[in-house]
């Protein structure tokens, strides 16, 4: 036995050395194993972010289950966003708003109308990702430029943020 054990223990030394320069040197290529781990940390895009929209109660203002709904990606750095909806109105205009607590007016982020089973998708660009974020019936508003002023109010056809934008949530998705 003795034999043998002296026999390996040049090769389990050897074994040692290569798994150790296997896990510590760059790929094979010469490449480093991650771009990220030589990107210098302003280089690094901020990640995305994403707010939930939803239709809820007027009087209590929860969610309503099984709603409308719909979710809000957005960059803070590029200000590139994307929203898709679902269960909405077919065939309706609707437009995205943001209220930043001076209602009737907002300001005008995207306008899309519905397709035939009810789903909106949206893009643009913003850069203030602050207040509230709502999508409001083409119906129940006016446009001029990029200012928005509501003239009639049927919030149960709306969709509302899940938690105003800039404001810390600890149940919310979006921290």
């Amino acid at each position: 036995m003795t034999q043998i054990s002296a026999y390996l223990k040049p090769w389990r030394t050897l074994a040692v050395v290569m798994l150790c320069c296997v896990f510590s040197a760059p790929a094979a290529t010469g490449a480093p194993r991650s771009t990220l781990a030589n990107q210098s940390v302003e280089k690094q895009p901020l990640p995305q972010r994403t707010l939930a929209l939803y239709t809820k109660d007027p009087v209590t203002w929860k969610i309503r289950p099984g709603g409308a709904q719909g979710t809000l990606t957005y960059n803070e750095k590029t200000g590139q966003f994307s929203f898709a909806a679902r269960k909405l109105k077919p065939l309706r205009g609707y437009v995205m708003v943001r209220n930043s607590g001076t209602p009737p007016t907002g300001d005008l982020l995207a306008q899309g109308t519905t397709n035939k089973a009810g789903e909106l998708r949206l893009s643009g660009s913003w850069h203030d990702w602050t207040g509230k974020i709502w999508l409001v019936s083409g119906n129940d508003l006016t446009i001029s430029g990029t200012r928005v002023t509501l003239i009639a109010w049927h919030p149960g056809q709306y969709l509302f943020e899940e938690k105003v934008l800039g404001v810390h949530c600890g149940d919310c998705d979006n921290k």
